[in-house]
């Protein structure tokens, strides 16, 4: 299998083995964790662990070694924590050891990595050049196209790619594929052990798996209307976009494909895609489902009160999560102060339990680090002292009750036509909000601080209808908000609604069961597509064959490592090689130096502002044979082969040429 081919194996299995042996012996006296559960449960907690240590050892340490390291001290840690070992204990937890469940696993994460290869989806002209970059080192990153620029965004599964790649030998585009796959498949597994430890019964625990892996929107509602509403309704509405991409109005766009870059040999139906509430199969960007696997780690490990010792890890789980995702990390933390208000209204007390104050330490050391660590929050204190040095600017503002799709636009809850358009792209999902929100007051009532903060978050997360981002993100950004109503849903949705449907009449069960399965039906014909990349595997939509091969010879090779290249793609050479150009202001907005040198390319201008390599392809290069050709200009690969233009295959070539003689 050509996967195979991309990665090597065995050091990416010993990888796995020291984050799983160390989080499974993390589990064996700190935490309250089932002997089922606590394999998959210590792969999680090891790898999240692994990734938060090697974000500040990879600033002291060479790579790939900073990762060893890591992984190494989360076995250390694991020792430690079971020290001394209770042989028979031991031996016993070995013998129950199940081949089949693992098997399983990692056919399912082999299934979502060859997905993932066979797409290009969600931002991958910004996420490769930034793995691609942090590789090198670059950690925390800086815009890959502005040298200067310090990038803070929230890059912990990116920095997981870059363990891959480093460790593991994977190329970025296989490296985030993995990374993805590896992530999406233990969310999925630890939603369902989550129902299993609620509920006791197999098969909700299954169906919980199931119903988190596709539930999402159901923007093909509008198919069923009169043609006389739809046609209202898309008169009501500003595309933006890739719904704009698609179509100009909402009526022709639910016949189209879905306009997106990247897209598999058949496109994605735009009537089964979403702007605000996508189905977990369609993580395919920069963060996953990363975040979503530290807020079931710390659902599933809560029931274990913190003391000096499992306090070490609920500190690394939160300070991760602002990493992973600062969105959930702010509505985690909102959540926790609802639960905090609720107590002192029911107690008529400022003074915390004893049970609390652990949770309160915790709490505010995860905090302080989130400072320190990198990530969009360490950035927004930096920008504060040095705004001219930072990529996101980040503003809010209060605004009438509206929901962002980033397709569908601006959905004005006060609108009815629009509200209507919001409430088929969010679907039937909400309806278990209240459930969620009666367990959280649950939750809290039986003193479990933790849990009950988790599902309360859904409340600030709702109340975000009220705000507006209008930050470097763009408008789009202000989706996230909303992200733990749903997260909230769809990991507690099916054991609630089993608990909640057991004394109710049979048309109430039936219609709840038909209600999920149209909740799930969006994400179900999405994967059935998503299966059919399988056999066409991508690099992405802006790299070829051609580049893959220089990739593989000259991948952080170029000298010195702060050699600028110059290319007509700003996010190619980038992630092609490792190397910076100062072209980029924002992600989609070039700088208007950079297309000047493009449009002129006289070498020596080229070498005074900075540049000392030229990477193009065939067009390019006959375009400005003059100026390219000069007797300084020195070739250094050429790489024949063909591109796809109008449905045919045409000759090509890239050229990487060395300019750092032309003076």
């Amino acid at each position: 299998m050509y996967l195979f081919h991309e990665l090597h194996i065995i050091p990416l299995m010993l990888l796995f083995l020291l984050w799983g042996v160390g989080g499974w012996l993390l589990t064996l006296r700190w935490f309250k964790v089932e002997d089922h559960e606590r394999g998959f449960i210590g792969l999680s907690l090891g790898l999240v662990l692994a990734n938060w240590l090697g974000n500040f050892l990879v600033r002291i340490l060479p790579m790939p070694l900073a990762f060893w390291v890591a992984g190494g001290l989360v076995l250390a840690l694991g020792i430690l924590s079971a020290w001394p070992l209770d042989r028979d204990r031991f031996v016993n937890q070995i013998r129950k050891f199940s081949w089949n469940r693992w098997i399983l696993f990692a056919l399912a994460v082999l299934l979502f990595t060859l997905i993932g290869r066979g797409l290009g989806l969600l931002d991958d002209s910004q996420n490769l050049p930034t793995v691609s970059m942090m590789a090198t080192g670059d950690i925390p990153p800086h815009l890959a196209g502005s040298p200067d620029t310090r990038y803070g965004y929230h890059y912990f599964l990116i920095l997981l790619g870059v363990q891959f790649m480093r460790v593991a030998g994977a190329a970025p585009w296989t490296a985030l594929d993995l990374a993805r796959a590896l992530v999406l498949v233990l969310t999925v597994i630890l939603v369902g052990l989550l129902a299993w430890r609620l509920t006791r019964n197999k098969n909700i625990a299954f169906l919980s798996s199931a119903f988190f892996t596709f539930a999402g929107g159901t923007r093909w509602f509008f198919l069923l209307l009169p043609v006389s509403l739809l046609n209202k309704i898309s008169a009501g509405l500003n595309l933006i976009g890739s719904g704009a991409v698609t179509s100009d109005n909402l009526v022709d766009a639910l016949s189209l494909p879905w306009q997106v870059a990247g897209s598999g040999p058949i496109p994605f139906p735009f009537a089964f895609a979403n702007g605000v509430n996508s189905p977990a199969i369609m993580s395919h960007n920069g963060y996953g489902l990363l975040p979503v696997l530290i807020l079931l780690l710390l659902f599933l490990l809560a029931d274990s009160q913190p003391s000096w010792k499992t306090g070490i890890v609920f500190v690394s789980l939160l300070a991760s999560l602002a990493l992973a995702n600062e969105v959930n990390f702010f509505l985690l933390y909102g959540g926790i102060i609802l639960v905090v208000i609720l107590w002192v209204v029911q107690n008529w007390s400022i003074r915390p339990p004893a049970s609390a104050w652990p949770w309160i330490i915790t709490a505010i050391i995860a905090g302080i680090l989130t400072l320190l660590q990198g990530g969009l929050i360490t950035e927004i204190l930096y920008g504060k002292l040095h705004p001219s040095g930072t990529y996101y600017k980040v503003g809010f503002s209060l605004v009438p009750p509206a929901v962002i799709s980033s397709q569908l636009g601006k959905l004005s809850l006060l609108n009815p036509i629009q509200f209507l358009a919001a409430l088929f792209e969010i679907g039937p999902l909400v309806l278990v909000l209240p459930l969620v929100l009666t367990w959280g007051i649950r939750f809290l009532r039986d003193g479990k601080w933790m849990q009950s903060g988790l599902a309360l978050s859904s409340v600030p997360s709702l109340l975000s209808v009220f705000i507006e981002y209008s930050g470097t993100a763009g408008l789009t950004a202000t989706t996230r908000l909303m992200s733990s109503v749903f997260l909230m849903c769809k990991i507690l949705a099916v054991p609630l609604l089993w608990f909640w449907l057991k004394d109710r009449a049979e048309w109430i069960q039936k219609t709840t069961c038909a209600l999920g399965a149209m909740t799930m039906l969006a994400g179900v014909v999405l994967f059935s597509i998503e299966l059919v990349a399988i056999p066409h595997p991508v690099y992405s939509y802006f790299i070829t064959d051609m580049d893959a091969r220089f990739y593989s010879e000259y991948w952080n090779k170029l000298s010195p490592s702060t050699a600028w290249v110059l290319d007509t793609d700003p996010a190619r050479a980038v992630t092609l090689f490792g190397r910076q150009a100062n072209s980029l202001i924002t992600w989609y907005i070039i700088r208007p130096e950079y297309d000047e040198l493009l449009a002129n390319p006289d070498p020596y201008l080229l070498n005074s502002k900075g540049y000392s390599y030229v990477y193009a392809g065939k067009d390019y290069w006959n375009s400005h044979t003059a100026q390219l050709n000069a007797d300084c200009v020195k070739i250094v690969k050429r790489v024949d082969g063909a591109r796809l233009k109008q449905g045919v295959y045409v000759p090509d070539f890239r050229q990487l040429a060395r300019i750092d003689q032309c003076k």
